[in-house]
């Protein structure tokens, strides 16, 4: 397609952009030529690829505009996982409701003492997932529910009831809405949930 055949000049125009710069007879004025061709033919391709405006457009969303969008009893809530200096990660959450002048950070805990968490005869978190036993316990044990939402309900409120969240991490491989944070209910009895894989 003409986008395609766009993009392929565009890659050798760098390349010979590259090649100017690191050779013998470097020419300022040729560069800045190829340059100026580069930004062009560049700025020709965003406008003209719908896919990446709309990418680029949802990547410019605001919390304000975000904000905006909830009802008065929704939260938006994006799971956030980040290196820690001794090798372990740190989970957290980004919150947002619609009264909230900005998001809250709320810390949640150390992906060591979520993995290590006891089951029973020695299994953690790794070794249940690896089995149908383990799996039912996960979600019939409000252990990592209550470790994972138990914070997170104290600074949503008692009057949130929708929640839009984005996972991370560990919980790719977990269902944390259909998680139990108590004996008697799971997070998804309490909330309308609606996981994305963004929340802007």
């Amino acid at each position: 397609t003409e986008l395609l055949q766009k993009d392929e000049q565009l890659e050798q125009l760098h390349k010979r952009i590259d090649d100017y710069r690191h050779s013998a007879s470097f020419d300022r004025f040729t560069v800045d030529a190829l340059q100026r061709e580069a930004n062009s033919l560049e700025r020709q391709l965003m406008r003209e690829c719908k896919e990446f405006g709309d990418f680029t457009a949802n990547l410019s969303i605001t919390y304000q505009q975000v904000a905006a969008s909830l009802a008065p009893t929704a939260a938006a809530v994006e799971f956030i996982d980040m290196p820690l200096p001794d090798g372990d990660r740190l989970y957290a959450a980004l919150c947002l409701r619609h009264d909230w002048t900005s998001p809250r950070l709320v810390p949640l805990f150390n992906q060591t003492d979520l993995v290590n968490l006891d089951y029973g005869n020695g299994l953690n978190l790794h070794d249940a997932l690896k089995t149908p036993k383990g799996i039912n316990q996960i979600y019939t044990n409000p252990l990592v529910g209550h470790f994972v939402w138990y914070p997170l309900m104290k600074e949503l409120g008692d009057d949130t009831r929708t929640v839009y969240f984005s996972p991370t991490g560990i919980f790719h491989q977990l269902g944390i809405e259909y998680l139990q944070y108590t004996l008697e209910q799971r997070v998804n009895e309490r909330y309308e949930i609606h996981p994305l894989s963004s929340t802007k």
